[in-house]
């Protein structure tokens, strides 16, 4: 469901990276706590990024709070709702600090922490919203210079608005009975300046449309039919006519749809086109430097990756599938040879290794050689973690319990991966690349399973980082899994 936000990743870091990682200092959180979502915001205005965890099975959120130098204090806890599945961090009241939203599942409400300022919070008010809330979001949907909430209640099968800051009672948006929303987007889909929702419902084979009336309520749309298990769902303007079109990958009938808007708001038929088997993952953007946005797709069960070239028209033609290594669970796409077009980086989780898709302008991407990563790659990221201007790769190793970092030579050419363990039994499932203490330079934080942690390696801004990771415990059972 979300997002995006989340990125899967462990890997070895590039041969110019230094040191090895010593056993990590733990911060104790308890027993059962089983934390589920995390968010990274400045909470206590020092400077920093802080976390603040959902806790689905101790039914509260922890707040740790940075000293400054990428390490967190000890963790307080705000009592929450039955079950929270999901915690989202902004500006509620407009005074300049973050506050938490928390969706709690079990409780059928959203939680709202208005922050004291410093990193304290005042209890948690309740909102009822509708069966199993199991994602939220924040943003200002009435354009009164408010954040509202946005949450999808899968069980009720509804998405709901709320207002700012102090919320009243929020009005309940029907997306028809058995849809399981699995994924929700907010963009301005019917041009009037305020934020609409796009909601991918799995168990229904469609996608909703709510559009926005200006007030931050919501009138929902006839849904719109989609292929079979649609299970993400991609906003932008594919035919340049300056409206928002939908993107939604179809995993069970192995098609990519499209929707492409009339304006107001409306959308004319899916067009499907077909891909490899079990599309999974789907990223947007320029290929072939006409202005169109293309869409790219890696095929799970067909071990391919699939460019669909965008005809101006926001009609897509699927390119020949490309053969990479097995089981394809991850697709980035940069520019990694600093050409000026965009190419194609893909883990593969099934072969143990990762492997670069060069463009050669015209959207035609050439697999290279696959370059050998730990054990069970998860998810691949790209950003320049040495600050030598080019792109460089880190991927997620969850068989083998670390974290690969492989250095841009800056033609698109990577060293051998340098490996930062996570500690033994680890199992990273998650890695999202960030400034975590305000310092300029891009730190790795993990999402580590196998040892009920979050890990933190400081970046040294050189592609280096520090040797020894931080880590701050979510408790014994808890199994994290997705840090954002």
């Amino acid at each position: 469901m979300r997002t995006s936000a989340v990125v899967d990743f462990s890997d070895e870091f590039a041969s110019t990276c230094t040191g090895n990682l010593n056993g990590p200092t733990n911060y104790a959180t308890g027993v059962g706590l089983t934390p589920v979502s995390i968010a990274l915001a400045n909470l206590d205005g020092a400077g920093g990024t802080d976390t603040a965890v959902a806790y689905k099975g101790s039914n509260n959120v922890g707040i740790l709070l940075n000293d400054g130098t990428g390490r967190a204090s000890v963790e307080t806890y705000l009592t929450a709702g039955t079950a929270p599945a999901s915690v989202y961090s902004a500006d509620l009241d407009n005074d300049l600090d973050i506050d938490i939203v928390v969706a709690n599942s079990g409780s059928n409400t959203v939680g709202v922490f208005l922050n004291n300022g410093g990193g304290t919070f005042a209890a948690q008010v309740s909102y009822t919203v509708g069966t199993t809330p199991m994602s939220v979001f924040v943003a200002d949907l009435n354009g009164d210079g408010g954040n509202d909430i946005v949450v999808a209640n899968s069980a009720s099968n509804t998405v709901q608005g709320n207002g700012a800051g102090i919320f009243g009672a929020q009005t309940v948006f029907g997306t028809i009975a058995g849809l399981t929303p699995m994924s929700i987007v907010l963009k301005n889909l019917d041009g009037d300046s305020d934020l609409d929702a796009v909601v991918a419902n799995s168990g229904s084979n469609n996608v909703g449309v709510l559009l926005n009336n200006g007030a931050g309520t919501f009138v929902v749309q006839a849904p719109l039919a989609a292929g079979t298990t649609p299970a993400s769902v991609y906003a932008e303007d594919l035919d340049n006519d300056g409206d928002i079109d939908i993107v939604v990958t179809n995993s069970g009938s192995n098609t990519v749809g499209v929707f492409l808007n009339n304006g107001g708001g409306t959308f004319a038929a899916q067009v499907s086109y077909t891909v490899g088997t079990t599309p999974k993952s789907v990223y947007g953007a320029l290929l072939n430097n006409d202005a169109f946005i293309d869409i790219v797709v890696a095929n799970s069960a067909s071990n391919t990756v699939q460019v669909l070239l965008n005809n101006g028209a926001g009609g897509l033609t699927a390119q020949t599938a490309i053969a990479v290594g097995t089981t394809p669970s991850s697709v980035f796409v940069a520019d990694v040879d600093k050409d000026g077009d965009n190419d194609a980086v893909v883990a593969n989780r099934g072969s143990n290794t990762v492997q670069v898709l060069l463009n050669n302008g015209a959207g035609v991407l050439t697999a290279q050689t696959a370059i050998a990563v730990g054990t069970t790659p998860t998810s691949v990221f790209v950003a320049d973690v040495d600050k030598d201007g080019d792109n460089d790769i880190v991927v997620a190793n969850s068989g083998s319990n670390n974290v690969g970092v492989l250095l841009n030579n800056g033609a698109g050419v990577f060293a051998t991966q340098v490996v930062y363990g996570t500690l033994a039994t680890s199992t990273p499932q998650s890695v999202v690349v960030t400034d975590a203490n305000g310092d300029g330079k891009l730190d790795i934080v993990t999402a580590n399973s196998g040892t009920n942690n979050v890990g933190v390696i400081l970046g040294n801004g050189d592609g280096s980082f520090a040797a020894t990771p931080v880590t701050y415990a979510t408790g014994t059972g808890t199994l994290p899994v997705s840090v954002v």
